[in-house]
């Protein structure tokens, strides 16, 4: 049902004619390309306003922006990665929306807890943390599948 393994699939987009599957997964790799930059430019306002060129200066505020980004930078290029082969693989548009989705609401979820106090764990901290690996095996899985199948 969320995994299709088809022949024809692969051969249509190879052709020029992207399935749905496959724009789904543009969508999610475009909000999540977005929500990059965003996180990046939040580094530079705190960086702007406590005048640190490199490093965190040893402000938490910084130490937390860099992290937020740098955790989104570090899963979401996997995610996006195995989202597309998946998609390219015959996977089903709704297999790809919502692993697309719990990936990128577990960026947010994560990105949101880390601006606020990240000395201390949160529930958007740990479920942002649990949608991500969820979302990551997920998509794991089923390019494993579809592979074989």
């Amino acid at each position: 049902m969320f995994l299709e393994s088809s022949g024809a699939v692969l051969a249509s987009q190879l052709a020029g004619a992207p399935s749905t599957a496959l724009k789904a997964a543009a969508f999610y790799a475009g909000i999540n390309a977005i929500w990059l930059v965003v996180l990046a430019l939040g580094v530079v306002r705190v960086r702007l306003a406590k005048r640190v060129g490199t490093g965190d200066g040893d402000h938490p505020a910084l130490r937390n922006a860099i992290r937020a980004h740098g955790n989104a930078a570090e899963n979401i290029p996997v995610g996006i990665a195995v989202l597309i082969l998946v998609a390219l693989l015959g996977a089903a548009p709704l297999f790809i929306h919502i692993t697309g989705s719990l990936l990128t609401l577990s960026r947010v979820l994560h990105a949101f807890s880390m601006w606020q106090d990240a000395s201390k764990t949160s529930l958007a901290r740990v479920l942002g943390t649990v949608l991500a690996f969820s979302s990551l095996i997920a998509l794991g899985a089923g390019a494993i599948w579809l592979a074989i199948a």
